[in-house]
């Protein structure tokens, strides 16, 4: 059977018909070398068309897709328009990284990155099996194999936004996970990597058979207990209210809840109230008792342009909010728990940052909430927004200042969000990296564009900050002061 499909590309080399590469084949053949017998090269030994032709040439590389059975000819794909280099060695066929193609209605080319580990050990799981699934198409559109450190990269391409995905998550020995891929993570076009988060696997042999999930919720902007507020727990990660829940109950008085027997798996909890903003967390059930600390954000009002909301898990107790704003390479405040409190003076035309509220200054960008005891939430609230500068958005483990090459800011579960007065824009999840500062996003000309490399280091002393920091040399009086506040903080 092969030599007569052999013979066929062979003598229709004149007459193919081009057609296209699924998302799943562009990674299949992403990076790789593929030995060349004669003009044919078989990367796929399972599929009758995992074949790449060589042309007499040598000019051109193609796929082989089949036939049309209307002509007669044969489809095949120029590997060249999918992948940013292809060539010919003398025995492989090398094929390099893939282009970014969008198709007209779709979200372009992304890396969607992440770690899975165990639930129990927070030790990486290498050899976890993850598939993307198209819901709308029952197609798959992307898989791949944590690495021996449990990274994982999936490559997408052309997802559309109005269809439904899926990630499943397996491993021999474990329970599967199956979560929802939401389309606030993706972000806008031209952003190449996108943060999925760590994936926590449960072992099929957990003593937890039905577990206790209780919690309290609160305002993000004040901490005061927010009551009567929904309490929803859905099955699977980033899962929306359009599925049916498991469980449900309301806060009580003082913005408690409790949900009892609840089984091991990982879900979604999502929290509504009239007035804020919805939340929806993702919750990993491996111990009898569960604690989870949500927080509401009251909806924007008119003057306020974007909320940043930090939240984190039981450790490291002590994460701080940093907002910086940049413009004609000059600091011109730094927002953070010892300067809450960003305004424009008119009259002088500068900006000024003070430790508490002040009256008859326009304000500019409040840290309305710092946390020093677990969970969060820090929250702070952009006012105006000025186009001709540049926000640089980070979080600084302050529990383990002095510690280098940390993995407690990576294993805090530290998500951050930011709303507009529509609801959540993004999400950002802490990359699973050694060091004590993470480098979210920076915003410019209205335009949040994340952190894509580079993210994570450590910041712990002035050597640190001059070593570590990207901005360090534009405001170097700016660390002084940090680190003089640090010390007064631990006093």
């Amino acid at each position: 059977m092969t030599r007569v499909w052999l013979l066929i590309l062979f003598c229709f080399e004149m007459a193919i018909w081009a057609q296209g590469l699924d998302p799943q084949t562009i990674q299949q053949l992403a990076n790789t070398r593929v030995p060349v017998n004669g003009y044919f090269a078989q990367y796929d030994r399972e599929d009758p068309f995992g074949w790449i032709y060589l042309t007499s040439d040598g000019s051109t590389l193609v796929k082989l897709e089949g036939m049309d059975p209307e002509t007669g000819y044969l489809r095949w794909t120029p590997l060249n328009d999918y992948f940013q280099s292809v060539g010919f060695d003398g025995r492989n066929i090398v094929i390099g990284d893939p282009r970014q193609q969008t198709l007209p209605g779709t979200i372009g080319a992304k890396h969607i990155v992440g770690t899975v580990v165990s639930a129990s050990t927070g030790q990486p799981l290498p050899g976890a099996q993850l598939i993307l699934m198209d819901n709308t198409t029952g197609r798959v559109v992307a898989s791949t194999i944590s690495s021996s450190d449990g990274h994982f990269d999936l490559f997408v391409q052309n997802l559309d936004p109005t269809h439904s995905y899926t990630l499943t998550v397996a491993k021999d020995g474990y329970q599967q996970v199956l979560g929802n891929l939401n389309m606030d993570l993706l972000g806008s076009e031209g952003e190449n990597m996108v943060n999925y988060g760590v994936v926590q696997l449960i072992s099929q042999n957990s003593e937890v058979i039905h577990a206790t999930v209780e919690g309290s919720v609160i305002d993000s902007t004040t901490g005061a207990a927010i009551p009567n507020a929904s309490v929803k727990l859905y099955s699977g990660a980033y899962v929306t209210s359009s599925s049916t829940p498991i469980q449900e109950t309301f806060t009580g008085s003082s913005g408690n809840f409790r949900l009892q027997d609840v089984p091991s798996g990982n879900y979604t909890l999502v929290v509504q109230r009239d007035g804020y903003l919805p939340n929806y967390t993702n919750v990993t059930v491996d111990e009898l008792h569960e604690y989870i600390e949500i927080s509401l954000s009251p909806n924007l009002v008119a003057g306020q342009h974007f909320r940043i909301q930090l939240s984190w898990g039981e450790k490291p107790s002590d994460l701080d909010s940093h907002l910086l704003f940049l413009k004609n390479g000059q600091l011109k405040y730094h927002i953070y728990w010892a300067q809450k409190y960003a305004y424009y003076d008119t009259q002088h035309q500068q900006y000024a940052t003070y430790d508490s509220e002040y009256g008859g200054l326009e304000p500019v960008a409040f840290l309305d909430r710092d946390d020093t005891t677990s969970y969060g939430p820090e929250t702070v609230t952009i006012y105006q927004i000025d186009r001709n500068g540049v926000y640089k958005y980070f979080v600084h483990d302050y529990s383990n200042s002095y510690v280098r090459q940390s993995m407690a800011l990576a294993n805090s579960g530290a998500q951050v969000k930011v709303f507009t007065n529509e609801g959540v824009q993004r999400i950002f999840n802490v990359p699973y990296e050694k060091g004590n500062v993470w480098k979210v996003f920076e915003i410019r000309n209205g335009v949040i564009v994340p952190c894509e490399s580079g993210c994570m280091y450590d910041f712990s002393s002035i050597e640190g900050a001059y070593s570590a920091m990207p901005t360090r040399a534009l405001y170097p009086n700016m660390f002084r002061n940090l680190l003089r506040h640090m010390r007064q903080k631990q006093k």
